[in-house]
């Protein structure tokens, strides 16, 4: 059976993919389109870097790495970051290939070697890492109504008072990709968080040192 969408007048034209404000959606939000035009734009990215890298310095490399690659990195990695591993592993490689150039790095090196030496995190960190962003800009009212209302605090379900009463309540479901999304994977890392960082003045501040911290696992 087939169902169509209206909004007054207009009927909505059904497709496969939609680009909204430069993220591709698809139908079933695997998000494999949008992560290989990631992966194409990288790409090119990387080919220049490669082609002028003998002619300026390691930290010129690195700056370089965060003008060309690091944006396509994480804008609205904290929807399309919830994609499988299969997809994305394809950004892993391309990343782990930008930080390894940068450090000319030989084949036996780990790539941890330079992850931790240029202070560049990974893309599975850095999805925790904008997710969390997202929370403590909530946790200082600062995001967007429509964002804000999709979480519900532990005082609306419970009585009682405990620590963590003011807490996004914890949400899960059986998906993988919803249980990687903001809605649920924000509030489980956002309670694992120190109350003093939490509780930073800015979300700049809060940023850093939720950075400092990822980067210890390296």
């Amino acid at each position: 059976m087939q169902y169509e969408l209206q909004i007054g007048n207009d009927i909505l034209e059904k497709t496969n993919v939609h680009k909204f404000l430069g993220v591709y959606i698809d139908q079933h939000l695997r998000w494999n389109f949008h992560i290989d035009n990631i992966v194409s734009k990288i790409a090119r990215s990387m080919y220049m870097i490669k082609s002028i890298k003998k002619y300026i310095y390691e930290t010129d490399l690195k700056t370089l790495y965060y003008t060309m690659i690091y944006p396509y990195l994480t804008y609205g990695i904290e929807s399309w970051g919830s994609a499988s591993k299969q997809e994305l592993n394809k950004l892993e490689k391309m990343q782990n290939g930008v930080v390894r150039c940068i450090g000319s790095a030989q084949f036996l090196e780990r790539n941890e070697i330079f992850y931790k030496r240029y202070h560049i995190l990974k893309l599975n960190e850095l999805h925790e890492l904008h997710n969390l962003k997202q929370m403590h800009m909530h946790y200082l009212n600062e995001t967007p109504l429509p964002i804000s209302e999709l979480f519900v605090r532990n005082h609306n379900i419970y009585d009682h008072n405990t620590r963590q009463n003011s807490f996004p309540r914890f949400m899960s479901n059986r998906l993988s990709i919803t249980n990687k999304s903001l809605i649920c994977l924000g509030p489980k890392l956002w309670a694992a968080v120190k109350t003093e960082i939490q509780n930073s003045q800015s979300t700049s501040i809060f940023t850093k040192k939720v950075k400092k911290g990822l980067l210890k696992r390296y």
